[in-house]
């Protein structure tokens, strides 16, 4: 009964295609697992990082203002958060 079990049995193994130029000279094994299949990278992202570069830029300028101004900045941002949590 084991042995029927183990030798049917693939739960365990990723599944294999075989691919074949000729079906009796070469034959090669390909995993499809799927994880990084066709990985690709973002290339550069140039354009949001420049993006990012000036939402940085603000948030630097926003705490170098006189206290009075980052005050009255952060009034305005918890009201819209009182707004926010009534809907």
């Amino acid at each position: 009964l084991l042995a029927a079990c183990i030798g049917g049995s693939s739960a365990f193994a990723p599944p294999m295609t075989s691919t074949s130029t000729t079906a009796a000279t070469s034959t090669s094994t390909e995993l499809q697992m799927g994880l990084f299949d066709n990985f690709r990278a973002g290339g550069s992202g140039r354009d949001d990082l420049d993006e990012q570069w000036e939402a940085q830029q603000e948030i630097l300028n926003r705490r170098n203002k006189p206290k009075a101004e980052r005050d009255a900045y952060f009034a305005k941002i918890e009201e819209r958060r009182e707004t926010a949590s009534k809907k």
